[in-house]
């Protein structure tokens, strides 16, 4: 499967960018896998890479507006804002992070987001939770950006009756 915007080409890379994960009490599913929490090599984030297909091109679809001014004023003028917008819209736009988990039989799992603080949350609950080896259940909301049920950070596992 090729990763867009990472470069990356495996057959053992799986993308999640919607849906909702379910935490189970030790496991995880995620879009159509199942994670082992016992099973987790690693969990990092990375930050995509922004394209310049849009920048490039409101940058020359710009320059041929204004190569064309003394042809078509109309034309010419409606290119070079067009160019200018597509250009600024390509620096603007938010790039995709990654929150990458890897597991020991040498698969990998993107979760995909624009909000590098909702991965951070769910790297740290993921964490918590098989480090405190917690029984805790809930569920990430790729979409929305949220995490709900006794995974979420600061939760106590002895709390919540979950073996510590």
């Amino acid at each position: 499967m090729n990763i867009p915007g990472l470069g990356l080409l495996s057959d053992k890379i799986d993308r999640v960018d919607k849906g909702k994960g379910i935490v189970h009490e030790r496991s995880f599913e995620l879009g159509s896998n199942v994670i082992v929490f016992h099973n987790i090599g690693s969990l990092s984030i990375s930050d995509g890479r922004r394209s310049l297909l849009p920048i490039f091109s409101g940058i020359v679809m710009a320059l041929f507006g204004i190569g064309i001014i003394n042809i078509s004023t109309g034309l010419a003028l409606f290119l070079l804002a067009a160019g200018i917008g597509l250009a600024i819209f390509g620096l603007l736009r938010p790039v995709d992070v990654f929150l990458s988990i890897g597991t020991c039989d040498g698969r990998r799992t993107y979760l995909v987001s624009k909000k590098r603080d909702f991965l951070i949350q769910v790297r740290e609950s993921l964490r918590e939770k098989i480090d405190n080896n917690s029984l805790a259940t809930g569920v990430i909301n790729i979409e929305a950006g949220t995490i709900t049920g006794g995974i979420a950070i600061g939760a106590n596992p002895k709390a919540m009756g979950a073996a510590a």
